[in-house]
């Protein structure tokens, strides 16, 4: 099996929510977009399209998703010298002013001229948060105990350095030579992706063109398998830690439903945990890292 792989931008037009376990009264969000939030929002757009007046086949449309594309995750980015360049999560100690970091995890820009920023100072330069609480219907007032505040990433990054202060995500999409949904693909410009999408949230539009690449994220890929393979010593994807243990970083709980159905329950390493050498590792129909 062959695939074409190619990168693709989506700037952000409306804050958005990617939903994390919550702290307290605070509702996080992740830093970054999921293979599989991008594989449902396209199952919904498309299945949309293709039904007309009729109701849309949602599973048909998704599983022939699964079957003919592989996503990696959307990282933020911002855009250098007219080129967008992706933030990636790591837990190696860069060097900042001849220091080493002492807070983990950190992001790196694809930029080698950008420095390393640690995760404090990157969420300042990129979350706000919003106040929020349930209405009683009977008194028209505060339902007690509602009171919460929500992350989201905002559309245009706080830092006076960035030079087109816009806000987007940068990932590649990888899409069978044999499987005619590229076409249909490539004609989205517009997807509803994260939490409260109906109230004004998670808007991205698709900046250009996907171009044609070689590589994925600066790491070199083999694209003669039954899936994407791609040789690095950093995952940007999560990972199931009972198949790989000897990973450096950090594991939350994942899960991941069907119809109401668990497909994925349990420990997972998360994007930019590594090893001290390069590994392959496989892109799955799910999202997930696969080691080989």
């Amino acid at each position: 099996m062959t695939w074409q792989m190619y990168r693709w931008v989506w700037k952000l037009d409306s804050p958005i929510h990617l939903g994390l376990a919550p702290s307290g009264i605070l509702n996080r969000t992740r830093l970054f977009i999921s293979a599989r939030t991008i594989w449902g929002a396209l199952t919904a757009e498309l299945s949309r399209r293709r039904a007309g007046n009729s109701f849309p086949n949602y599973e048909s449309v998704g599983r022939e998703l699964q079957q003919s594309v592989r996503f990696t995750y959307l990282f933020p980015a911002e855009k250098i010298n007219r080129n967008w360049f992706a933030w990636l999560p790591t837990f190696k100690s860069p060097q900042v002013d001849g220091e080493e970091i002492k807070e983990f995890p950190y992001w790196i820009n694809e930029n080698t001229n950008k420095k390393s920023l640690s995760s404090r100072e990157f969420r300042k330069r990129i979350l706000s948060s919003r106040p929020s609480t349930a209405i009683h219907p009977g008194r028209f007032s505060a339902e007690e105990g509602t009171l919460r505040e929500m992350e989201v990433i905002e559309k245009h990054w706080k830092s006076e350095d960035v030079e087109n202060r816009q806000v987007a995500f940068v990932g590649y999409v990888f899409i069978r030579s044999d499987a005619s949904i590229g076409d249909e693909i490539f004609e989205i410009n517009e997807l509803f992706v994260g939490a409260d999408t109906r109230y004004g949230l998670g808007r991205i539009v698709r900046e250009g063109e996907p171009s044609h690449e070689n590589k994925c994220f600066g790491k070199e890929v083999e694209l003669n398998r039954n899936n994407p393979l791609i040789k690095t010593d950093t995952i940007l994807a999560h990972l199931n830690a009972s198949k790989i243990s000897f990973l450096k970083g950090s594991m939350e709980m994942v899960q991941q439903w069907d119809k109401g159905n668990i497909l994925i329950s349990g420990l997972a390493w998360i994007p930019g945990s590594f090893d001290k050498e390069e590994q392959e590792f496989s892109i799955m129909q799910n999202g997930f890292w696969e080691s080989r």
